[in-house]
Formats: C-alpha cells, structure tokens, sequence
C-alpha cells in the first residue's frame, strides 16, 4: 500500500508483467488499472463512469507510465496512450495505492511534487501489507 498526499503521482509498470494498481479513497476503489501482459492489454476500471476500458500494451519488457492528478488517469505505453476521467476524491479521506500481484512487478511510484528546496522526484513510501 502506497499512502499518497494528494501530490499529482506518476506510477511506473512494467508492461511484460501482468498485475493491478487500485486507486483507494478511504473504503472506495477510484480507478483500478489491470495489466494483462500475456494479452499485451491494460484495462482501467472507474467505477461510476460506464464500461472498462483497454489499452493496448507493448509485451516486450517496456514500461506503462501513468499519471494521476486530481480526477485525472492519464496512461502512456508504447502501444497507446488514454486519459480518463475518475471521480473527484473526499476531503478528509486518506488516498492511497494498492499494488496487487508478483512482487517483481512491484510498481514505482513517485510524487510530483518535491520537498521545499529539492529537483528530485521524490518517491512515494510504501507502507502496510500488501
């Protein structure tokens, strides 16, 4: 589990390796992104806004870059690239990543805002069990 602050975060996954990355606020799953690397095919989930959709992935080992500010997933891949809308998260709520899957697709997951006086991305801390 990845706690996150509310900073804009870009998440990296490997695309020739299958696993899931939900979007937690509070109790309630925001987005949930799926990479299905023997279909070479990311499906992003939102509840509230309709059927999935998919992505088509490269499976030669390269990377998917998402992006997530605000109510906004955007996901780069050398196969596709989407921007989806996703609902707005409750004040108060702790916002958090959940990574589900082999640990050697483990994501990286970095703020987009650096401490006061740093260039550096900083990354995100897991913490918890996941």
């Amino acid at each position: 589990v990845y706690a996150l602050d509310g900073a804009a975060v870009l998440i990296q996954l490997s695309a020739a390796k299958s696993g899931r990355v939900s979007l937690l606020d509070g109790d309630h799953e925001r987005a949930s992104l799926d990479v299905d690397a023997n279909r070479g095919f990311l499906t992003v989930a939102r509840p509230g806004f309709g059927k999935d959709e998919t992505l088509p992935i490269t499976r030669d080992g390269g990377d998917i870059t998402v992006l997530l500010d605000a109510d906004i997933v955007e996901v780069f891949s050398a196969g596709g690239y989407g921007a989806y809308r996703i609902t707005a998260s409750e004040p108060g709520h702790a916002l958090a990543l959940l990574f589900t899957g082999p640990a050697s697709a483990e994501p990286v997951v970095r703020s987009l805002q650096p401490p006061t006086g740093d260039t550096a991305l900083p990354s995100v801390t897991k913490g918890g069990s996941s």
